[in-house]
């Protein structure tokens, strides 16, 4: 996947779910999704039955995937950095199309 975040514009140019590893992408994008709503990795590990350290890691491959900062964490406060924010309508978008496709089939 590419992205570039310059001022207020997110362009994917490909997502790529051919590599083996499409679940652990959506995961990851769950668990993006759950802690940006929560703004708490304990109550979104909660949420997801998930552990937390599974939350942080999830969270850490995708930002590593994509090569910038999702959250800040200032002590136990969580804030969407504005990458993070920039992301969060278009993984919003991926799970439902994600969600239309698991219909279809």
């Amino acid at each position: 996947m590419s992205i570039s975040f310059d001022k207020s514009t997110v362009l994917i140019e490909t997502i790529d779910f051919t590599d083996g590893c499409d679940d652990m992408n959506v995961k990851n994008l769950e668990s993006f999704l759950t802690v940006a709503q929560l703004l708490n990795f304990g109550e979104a590990a909660r949420t997801l039955n998930y552990s937390q350290s599974t939350i942080s890691e999830q969270i850490r491959s995708l930002e590593e995937y994509l090569g910038t900062k999702l959250f800040e964490r200032i002590g136990r406060k969580v804030f969407l950095t504005e990458q993070g924010k920039k992301l969060l309508p278009l993984a919003a978008l991926e799970r439902l199309i994600l969600e239309r496709i698991g219909n279809v089939k």
